[in-house]
């Protein structure tokens, strides 16, 4: 299984399972990093409620950066 994805609109999302997606929303409280729901036509939509994770046969997944960011990034590291 792949651990990374990008989405048509470049953005690199940390793959999760269904069940750790639920373990983070029953158990992160407050701290809980957005949880995305991805979907087979490569968008994204934030899951807002317990029920969008049950509801969601898809992947899951936490946002890394987005592909611009990332590449900037390396740029600025490979030129020092």
């Amino acid at each position: 299984m792949k651990s990374i994805k990008v989405t048509k609109d470049r953005f690199v999302f940390y793959l999760i399972s269904k069940s750790f997606a639920t373990f983070l929303w029953e158990n992160a409280g407050e701290m809980c990093p957005t949880i995305y729901a991805l979907y087979e036509d490569d968008s994204d939509g934030a899951i807002e409620c317990y029920d969008d994770i049950v509801q969601h046969d898809g992947q899951f997944g936490l946002e890394v950066c987005s592909a611009k960011d990332l590449i900037s990034e390396l740029r600025t590291t490979n030129a020092n």
